[in-house]
């Protein structure tokens, strides 16, 4: 059985992006006439050297990657991510004021747009190399609070990594680039061919027992696991490839817009899950609005990105073998409500301890959201062992609640 994720894959429909963090969140690029095509800008730059070979320190942090960029001889945090085009902040362009190429409006994983820029970043650099005349769209990270709190200025994206080969070592905190293919194949390491469009996506297909589910989004913008979308999870789930299944309700707020919308989302574990010869273990499988493989499986392997063979190579790593878990309910912020629940597992431990969405939370372990802590304090917040909540119930009224973990796991 083959369960197929249709690609748009021709200049003249628009452009489908992926640009994910914490939560999935896909992006619709919708073109508005301008003086340069989006399908042509998006092929534009080049580097500064032939030959090179660097290796550069990431920092993971709620498990995403983090690099180190320059622009102009300053620093800038850049997210690795790729599922999404090359972006920088509305801050980095108000600074640097850069070509403009092209206009368009954005269309994100939950229908809310905005429209957006398009620009030509005339150098930046990685380590030693120099990345010239590159395509990116400028955002607005401070519209969600989980991105703000992250303090983005861009996203290394795909368009950007076409142009050389990439090697991720994240228990060893390593990002190495080079112009040269892998030339042999070391023991352990697992070769997967990969697929690409127009926006330098990259596609594999991966198996869940005997289904095989094609044109998968490999997406280091997200640090979720594998997400299918609730007509493929069905499918599967109606062969009885996995025998519990979890609810989450509440809201989302995964697009970069910073909207919310109401979620009913399924959750599940699976030892069936298998890229080309590799077994994954104890995978997290979630519905959403994309189909994609995210950082909560790639980190626990040293992956390298092969852009002239358009090859992967996943070598195992310490990590390998550690189970995926799931928060049993995820916070939220906006300006009216403060800190608030967001999301609840159905039946996990904090559900049945009366956690219900929406309640306005007042202490999460030792963070008092009505003294100094703000929300992004809850971001960087350490949230392994007990926990304990103090919040308000739909009659406004004070309940403490305490679970002994954050997480559901398999």
């Amino acid at each position: 059985m083959t369960l197929r994720h249709y690609l748009k894959n021709t200049a003249t429909k628009p452009a489908e992006i992926k640009a994910v963090l914490i939560i999935s969140m896909a992006l619709t690029f919708l073109l508005q006439s301008c003086a340069t095509n989006w399908t042509k800008a998006i092929t534009y730059g080049q580097l500064n050297k032939r030959e090179f070979y660097e290796s550069i320190a990431i920092e993971v942090q709620n498990g995403l990657v983090f690099i180190n960029t320059k622009i102009k001889g300053k620093n800038y945090r850049f997210l690795f991510d790729t599922g999404a085009p090359f972006s920088i902040s509305k801050e980095l362009q108000n600074q640097h004021k850069y070509k403009k190429l092209s206009i368009g409006n954005i269309k994100d994983s939950e229908h809310n747009r905005t429209k957006v820029d398009w620009v030509q970043v005339d150098e930046f650099t990685l380590g030693g190399v120099s990345f010239l005349n590159q395509t990116a769209f400028v955002a607005d990270f401070s519209a969600n609070p989980l991105f703000k709190c992250l303090n983005i200025d861009g996203i290394i994206g795909s368009n950007v990594m076409r142009h050389c080969n990439w090697t991720l070592d994240q228990d060893n905190s390593l990002l190495s680039l080079s112009h040269s293919s892998v030339k042999e194949q070391q023991e352990a390491t697992t070769v997967v061919s990969f697929s690409t469009d127009y926006q330098y996506n990259i596609f594999i297909d991966v198996a869940i027992g005997k289904a095989k589910i094609t044109n998968m989004l490999v997406d280091y913008g997200s640090n979720g696991s594998l997400a299918l979308t609730d007509n493929a999870f069905t499918i599967l789930d109606e062969k009885g490839l996995w025998d519990t299944i979890f609810e989450e309700g509440g809201k989302s707020q995964s697009g970069i817009v910073g909207n919310t919308n109401d979620i009913n989302r399924k959750i599940c574990f699976s030892d069936s899950v298998q890229i080309y010869q590799l077994n994954l273990h104890k995978t997290l499988i979630k519905t959403g609005k994309t189909v994609s493989i995210g950082n909560g499986i790639l980190s626990k392997y040293k992956v390298t990105i092969d852009w002239h063979q358009q090859k992967l190579y996943l070598q195992e790593t310490a990590s390998s073998k550690q189970p995926n878990t799931y928060s049993q309910f995820r916070l939220g912020y906006s300006e009216k409500a403060g800190v608030y629940v967001q999301s609840v597992v159905k039946n996990s431990l904090a559900y049945k301890k009366g956690l219900k969405p929406d309640m306005k939370v007042l202490q999460f372990g030792t963070l008092n959201f009505q003294g100094d802590h703000t929300f992004c304090d809850f971001v960087q917040y350490d949230k392994k062992g007990e926990i304990s909540l103090k919040v308000l119930d739909a009659e406004n009224k004070i309940k403490e609640i305490t679970i002994k973990t954050h997480t559901i796991d398999y």
